[in-house]
């Protein structure tokens, strides 16, 4: 929706937008909280750009009022230069999502709004995926309260599902919250002290708010695999995969995350191995155990992946010249009542749930997961693929 009490304004921003949205258009604040109030879809509505100097209602007093209608839209102000404390103000109580400054250019505009429009997917997505984290482990309390009710062994069954479930909770109250935290006071250093850094600096802040939010994500993915692993949601979906291709996906993915130890990442696979297997299922595992060799590899070391066909399996290896693994350590890896965790050579933290998650997910398909270490000399993650399932 597109709100400006001058006609020539209106339309030129209408003809600049309309070939990649649809649009709607109101003369003043008035008119378009009465569209939106007289609108049986107002969630339809993503994006509100509206002028601040209207009759009536002001750009900021309208979108307030908007917010109580569709809070999830995206609200942004076209403001000039002598309205720049109120539109501070709204940022700051949270009445508009950003502003854009007068005179408009397009280039400018038609950027703000598909980053506006970006956040807005990502932010149903987040929500839709916690949602599914809430109802899933909600199954899991339902469950562990059932085998209460078993024989004398479900006891100890019941202390371990307990102990996962605390440790869950943990992770989702420290571990999940740390990115997010990080978000929110990175992008309040943008809004309230924007004019303060220079070009330079606002780019590592928004590099910071990109790796903030991909660890977010990374943790949110593998909570809801491991919650569907232990809810039985989690099936198997055989298809032919050419495993050179998904792994240089993988190394692609990872390799800003690489890039900042200067680590090098290596694939050996040849071109057209084809396996049947589960494609989410090895990109989540691969993704896992690349991420565990970035941390614990220090500055300028090697991460190299193979394959090789070995009678009825497939083994892929993971091979770091990183720091390595006590014996004490190599046993407690893929216990499913431990979340081992521990820093990596640059003080990174993980949630000590992708190993555990790799373990369960492999042998989902009827392979193994093992490691093959010492202290000092690197660490080499193996896991097995059956050729016939």
């Amino acid at each position: 929706m597109i709100v400006d009490d001058e006609e020539a304004n209106l339309r030129s921003l209408k003809r600049s937008l309309e070939s990649d949205y649809e649009i709607i258009t109101a003369c003043n604040g008035l008119e378009a909280l009465e569209l939106i109030q007289s609108d049986k879809n107002p969630e339809r509505i993503h994006l509100i750009l509206s002028d601040q100097r209207m009759p009536g209602l002001t750009g900021v007093e309208l979108l307030k009022e908007v917010l109580t209608i569709i809070p999830k839209a995206i609200r942004i102000i076209l403001t000039g230069y002598t309205d720049m404390d109120a539109t501070i103000s709204a940022i700051n109580e949270g009445h508009i999502y950003n502003f854009i400054s007068k005179p408009i250019e397009p280039q400018d505009l038609k950027i703000s709004i598909k980053r506006a429009l970006e956040s807005y997917e990502l932010s149903l997505q987040n929500e839709k995926l916690i949602e599914e984290l809430k109802l899933l482990n909600t199954d899991l309390e339902l469950k562990v309260q059932v085998r209460t009710s078993d024989l004398k062994e479900s006891l100890i069954e019941l202390q371990k599902s307990n102990a996962v479930k605390d440790k869950l909770f943990s992770i989702i109250a420290h571990d999940l919250r740390s990115p997010y935290s990080m978000l929110v006071s990175t992008t309040d250093l943008l809004v309230n002290d924007y004019n303060e850094f220079d070009e330079t600096e606002i780019i590592e802040l928004i590099k910071e708010l990109h790796d903030s939010s991909k660890r977010g994500l990374f943790l949110l993915e593998n909570l809801l695999d491991w919650a569907r692993m232990q809810t039985n949601r989690l099936s198997v979906k055989l298809e032919k995969i050419e495993l050179q291709s998904t792994v240089e996906k993988i190394i692609d993915l990872l390799y800003s995350q690489a890039k900042t130890k200067h680590i090098q990442i290596y694939s050996m696979i040849v071109p057209d191995t084809i396996i049947l297997t589960d494609i989410n299922i090895i990109q989540t595992t691969l993704r896992n155990l690349i991420v565990n060799a970035i941390k614990f590899t220090a500055t300028g070391g090697e991460i190299i992946i193979k394959a090789e066909k070995i009678v009825d399996f497939w083994q892929v290896s993971v091979a770091d010249t990183g720091v390595g693994i006590s014996e004490e350590n190599k046993e407690n890896l893929f216990k499913n009542d431990t979340f081992q965790t521990t820093y990596g050579t640059n003080k990174e933290k993980g949630s000590g749930l992708g190993l555990l998650l790799c373990k369960e997910l492999i042998e989902k398909i009827g392979g193994k997961i093992w490691v093959q270490s010492e202290p000092g000399r690197g660490s080499i993650f193996n896991f097995t693929i059956p050729i016939k399932h």
